[in-house]
């Protein structure tokens, strides 16, 4: 089976959280796996922010400060 991997489930295998095991179990039952390259770029993105302690998303309340308010 050809299993394309995204960032979210990309980092689930280098981060231990809600869906890891999952994870590993579609990535070790793939026959192929497929990404593109921008999950590079989005992983590292991910990881640095994790690491800096920022949310990873932002509440979906609330947008860029550019748009907060705009009418």
């Amino acid at each position: 089976m050809i299993t394309y991997v995204d960032t979210s489930s990309m980092l689930k295998l280098l981060i231990d959280e809600d869906g890891s095991e999952r994870a590993e179990l579609i990535w070790d039952s793939a026959d192929v796996l497929v990404s593109v390259a921008l999950v590079v770029v989005e992983g590292r993105a991910a990881l640095a922010a994790a690491h800096r302690g920022a949310p990873r998303r932002p509440p979906a309340s609330k947008g860029p400060p550019s748009v907060r308010g705009a009418r």
